[in-house]
């Protein structure tokens, strides 16, 4: 699988990097968010724990696509719903 950054934004305020991809498959089908996630992690040296693939799109009867990637600056820890707002004051 061969990546290519198409566009890379820097989000200071999440902590992270936006990337849309150029990915090319290699002739086969599209591959799974994990095994995207884990060639972005190889080919950009980061941890796996980091990268977050949010979409991929295929191009039309071709081998590659478009994928959209986060790229935390720590590794992700869910988010946790604050008391106050379930209703109750």
């Amino acid at each position: 699988m061969k990546i290519k950054v198409v566009k890379e934004k820097n989000n200071p305020v999440m902590k992270r990097k936006d990337l849309v991809l150029e990915v090319d498959y290699g002739g086969g089908p599209t591959p799974p968010k994990e095994e995207v996630r884990k060639a972005v992690s190889t080919e950009l040296s980061v941890e796996p724990e980091r990268v977050e693939v949010e979409k991929i799109l295929s191009h039309s009867g071709k081998a590659s696509g478009r994928a959209w990637v986060k790229i935390w600056d720590e590794k992700k820890v869910p988010v946790e719903k604050d008391e106050k707002t379930s209703g109750e004051e």
